[in-house]
C-alpha cells in the first residue's frame, strides 16, 4: 500500500500516528517493538512517563532496579557513585556494612579518618562528632586528648576550664591559697603542696606523697628502733608498681631482714609469677614461711600488709595461715 503500512493493518501508518508515534519519528510505535520495551507493555522505554536512564545503557532505569538501588531512593546505584564511593569499592558509602557518618555530610567516616579526619583518641569517630559538651575550651580537640599536661590536679577538667584552679589535694582549695595560708607546704617552692609529690622525685606528680624508686638499686633505710619491732607485729603499706608484668625479677617494696646467708626477718616481694608474697624467717636452716597474695595490679595503688603473731602464727591480709607450730622470727635488723 502506498504511503507504509508497517503493521500490515490495510491503514497507511500516516493516518495512524496520532497517539501512536509516542518519539515523534513518524514511525508507528508497534512498528519500532525492537527498540527497547523493558516492562513489555507496548510502551517504548523512551515514552513511559517519567522515563530515565541515568546511566545512558539504553534500558530505563525503572527496568534495572532490582538489585541495583541498595539505598532505595529510585536512582541507580551506578549513578550515584561518583562523589559516594569513597573507597572506590563500587559501592555506595551509605550501604557499605556498618557504615556511620556522624556528622552528616554524606561522607563514611571511616573514609574521612582515612584522608586525616583528626580521631586524637583512635576510637573510630573523627573528633569533630565528640566535641559536644567534651571541648570546654573550643579549640575543635576533645578534652580527653589533651589532659596529660594539662589537667594539672587529675580531676578530669582541663587547667584552662577548671574554675577551682589547680586543686591536687583535692581539698576543694587551690593548691596556691593551700600553700599561702601554710594549710600546706611547699619546701621546694615549686607551688606544689608537698603532700602531692613523690617525697624524693618531687618532679613526678600522682597525688600522693609517697617514695618513688627505680627498681634497680634506690632504697631508704632506717636505724633499727626496738619500738618499731615488737615480738609481734603487722606490717602495711600502699604500693604502685609502675612497671611491665612478666618481668621475671624479685622486687621488694619493704624488707626488715638479715643482710648475709641467714633467712631472718621479713620482706614483702614482688615475684617472677607477678604476685605479692610477704615473708617471714627466724633463722636457721629453714628456708622462710611465704605467703602469696593476689595478682599485682600494674598502676594501681594496692595495700598490702602482714601480721605474725608470736604464738599463734602468721596472717597476711588476703589470706590466712597456720603453720603446724609458730616460728620465731627475727626482727633486729635496720628496716
Amino acid at each position: 500500500m502506498g504511503g507504509g503500512d508497517c503493521n500490515t493493518n490495510q491503514i497507511l501508518d500516516i493516518c495512524e500516528l496520532f497517539d501512536h508515534d509516542c518519539n515523534s519519528n513518524h514511525t508507528l510505535d508497534v512498528c519500532e517493538l525492537a527498540l527497547p520495551d523493558c516492562n513489555t507493555n507496548g510502551t517504548l522505554d523512551t515514552c513511559e512517563p517519567g522515563f530515565s536512564d541515568c546511566n545512558t545503557n539504553g534500558t530505563a532505569d525503572s527496568c534495572e532496579r532490582a538489585g541495583h538501588d541498595c539505598n532505595s531512593n529510585a536512582i541507580l546505584d551506578v549513578c550515584e557513585l561518583p562523589g559516594h564511593d569513597c573507597n572506590n569499592n563500587a559501592t555506595l558509602d551509605i550501604c557499605e556494612p556498618g557504615f556511620s557518618d556522624c556528622n552528616t555530610n554524606g561522607t563514611a567516616d571511616s573514609c574521612e579518618l582515612a584522608i586525616g579526619a583528626p580521631d586524637c583518641n583512635n576510637n573510630g569517630t573523627p573528633d569533630v562528632c565528640e566535641l559536644a559538651g567534651r571541648d570546654c575550651n573550643s579549640n575543635g580537640t576533645p578534652d580527653l586528648c589533651e589532659l596529660a599536661g594539662h589537667d594539672c590536679d587529675g580531676d578530669g577538667t582541663l587547667d584552662a576550664c577548671d574554675s577551682s584552679g589547680c586543686d591536687r589535694n583535692h581539698n576543694g582549695i587551690p593548691d596556691d591559697a593551700d600553700i599561702a595560708s601554710r594549710s600546706s607546704l611547699d619546701c621546694n617552692s615549686d607551688a606544689i603542696p608537698d603532700e602531692c609529690q613523690h617525697l624524693n622525685t618531687p618532679g613526678v606528680f600522682d597525688g600522693s606523697a609517697s617514695l618513688r624508686f627505680n627498681g634497680a638499686g634506690q632504697y631508704v633505710e632506717t636505724p633499727y628502733s626496738a619500738a618499731n619491732n615488737p615480738a609481734s607485729f603487722t606490717v602495711e603499706l600502699w604500693v604502685k608498681y609502675t612497671g611491665a608484668l612478666g618481668s621475671g625479677n624479685y622486687y621488694s617494696p619493704f624488707a626488715s631482714r638479715f643482710g648475709g646467708a641467714e633467712l631472718r626477718g621479713y620482706l614483702f616481694y614482688l615475684t617472677p609469677a607477678d604476685r605479692w608474697e610477704f615473708w617471714t624467717g627466724g633463722g636457721g636452716n629453714e628456708f622462710w614461711t611465704i605467703l602469696t597474695g593476689p595478682t599485682v595490679q600494674p598502676g594501681q595503688w594496692t595495700h598490702l600488709a602482714g601480721t605474725y603473731d608470736a604464738t599463734t602464727g602468721v596472717k597476711h591480709s588476703s589470706s590466712t595461715v597456720r603453720p603446724s607450730r609458730p616460728r620465731p622470727v627475727s626482727t633486729t635488723f635496720p628496716t
